[in-house]
């Protein structure tokens, strides 16, 4: 993250993350461990090292299934100032998804799962098996997402 507090904030008061520990180093904030309900998130600060106007988040959307209601979310989202860039819709697989950009410009996918064959997190539908097993081995918390996905 280019500025961790600003990062932290907008998870706070966007999606509704609370902070389950912070993790300081010289008297500075590295990292912060985050959780909503089961999903945990852990964000750290950007070294600068490869500059400070590098992109960020290109090239990937990190999908967050929850079991609360994604239209409740995306409207929480946008009351506390935040842009949408996919408004809530249903998808042909049985998913209702917005999409958003942290401060970063990370994307995140946020969906519920209406499918009656892929039931809550972290169920192991068939959309989620392969992903999952990748996400399983770079050892992400498990329940940060039924699947990631990649796009172009």
């Amino acid at each position: 993250m280019g500025d961790l507090e600003k990062s932290l904030a907008w998870y706070q008061d966007r999606l509704g993350f609370t902070v389950d520990r912070r993790y300081e180093r010289g008297g500075r904030l590295q990292v912060v461990a985050m959780r909503a309900g089961a999903v945990r998130l852990l964000i750290g600060q950007d070294d600068g090292t490869k500059g400070p106007d590098r992109v960020k988040g290109e090239g990937a959307s990190l999908q967050i299934t929850t079991d609360q209601d994604v239209d409740a979310l995306a409207n929480r989202v946008k009351a506390s100032g935040g842009v949408l860039e996919l408004e809530p819709v249903d998808t042909p697989w049985g998913a209702r998804v917005f999409r958003v950009r942290d401060p970063d410009r990370f994307k995140l996918a946020i969906s519920s799962s209406t499918s009656p064959w892929c039931g809550p997190p972290p169920a192991r539908c068939s959309c989620a098996v392969s992903s999952r097993r990748i996400i399983d081995r770079l050892g992400i918390e498990a329940g940060i997402a039924n699947y990631a996905s990649v796009e172009d």
